[in-house]
């Protein structure tokens, strides 16, 4: 998370963390926003955020994303003038909620979702103004969900080529 962290920083203000609880992430020297409610998700940690918000508009992105294309997320803010999501998505058609720009205002639909038993982070994206990214799938941001996402991901690559 200190990777990402370090990464973004140079291009966005006042960067917060998003946790179940506050002391886990107090070595980053950042605002760490609690979630209101334990074991929702990551719907209830973007409630969360945005709710805490002082800025329109917000990136999200999941802490296992370990290099995230800023030139992608500025390309985001630029394009959310008139949508409360701006999102990539892939060939697939699949978007990536935790990679994605949100306008503050949706901090209550968010927490009405999690009101009503909803915890997919997509259920957000029914009733916004939503602009969906389409990016090659070579430009999709990364996750390291595993142990093998991660091994593949700092083993050195090979030229083969050679």
């Amino acid at each position: 998370i200190k990777h990402v962290h370090d990464l973004l920083a140079p291009y966005l203000d006042n960067i917060v963390v998003s946790a179940a609880e506050s002391t886990k992430y107090s070595f980053m020297n950042v605002p760490v926003i609690t979630d209101r409610i334990q074991d929702i998700g990551p719907l209830m940690g973007v409630a969360s955020c945005l709710a805490a918000s002082a800025h329109e508009l917000n990136f999200v992105i999941a802490c296992d994303i370990p290099d995230p294309d800023i030139h992608l997320v500025h390309s985001m803010f630029d394009q959310a003038a008139d949508y409360d999501v701006v999102v990539p998505r892939g060939p697939t058609g699949l978007p990536e909620p935790l990679f994605a720009v949100y306008r503050k205002s949706l901090a209550h639909a968010a927490q009405e979702l999690i009101d009503r038993g909803e915890r997919r982070m997509r259920s957000l994206f029914d009733s916004a103004r939503v602009l969906y990214v389409d990016i090659p799938e070579h430009r999709l941001p990364r996750n390291l969900n595993t142990i093998e996402d991660y091994t593949g991901y700092t083993s050195p690559r090979c030229d083969a080529s050679v």
